[in-house]
């Protein structure tokens, strides 16, 4: 029997079609996982089922597993504040994805950046600084919005060390 986080390791990697076995397996694993009492671990299961259900268009299940994962890393003591901000920009992908609703995406974006700025989590506000620049950018045709946001981040993600996070704010710079 493996250890519960290679069990949720197994059920997302099945869950991207990356195995034989058939996706409900994956699930299965996944559903199992997040019926656990350990938050952290329901928590993580959920968001994988969460994204598992974006792919396959099943936006209100998505949302409701998201809102489930939320509430578990709201109940921790103490809360799991960067979890709950990696939740809201997935519900911020989950809102545009939906029903294009930009703007809602940027607010749930936003309100992460708030959580990673309280918590010091400079590598998050990067990540969530770059995510609201790229829906001003593609989506509101803001460039002025946007670059700010693209630049702020390329300083955030400089600061953390983060290369990545660099190299895509300069890319997205770039596209402005």
């Amino acid at each position: 029997d493996l250890h519960p986080w290679l069990r949720l390791y197994l059920g997302g990697y099945i869950l991207e079609g990356k195995s034989e076995r058939p996706l409900q397996d994956g699930a299965s694993v996944l559903q199992d996982l997040a019926c656990r009492d350990d938050p952290k671990l329901a928590s993580a299961a959920l968001i994988e089922l969460a994204r598992y259900k974006v792919r396959q268009a099943e936006f209100d299940e998505a949302g409701r597993l998201f809102q489930q994962s939320e509430a578990l890393k709201s109940s921790m003591a103490p809360p799991d504040v960067k979890g709950i901000a990696f939740i809201l920009n997935e519900m911020a992908r989950l809102a545009a994805k939906q029903d294009g609703n930009h703007p809602r995406a940027i607010e749930l974006h936003g309100k992460a950046l708030e959580l990673q700025k309280r918590e010091g989590d400079i590598k998050g506000m990067s990540y969530s600084l770059r995510r609201i620049g790229a829906y001003l950018l593609y989506h509101l045709q803001d460039l002025e919005a946007a670059l700010r946001a693209f630049e702020e981040s390329q300083r955030l993600a400089e600061a953390a060390g983060a290369k990545l996070g660099q190299v895509t704010a300069l890319i997205e710079i770039a596209e402005v």
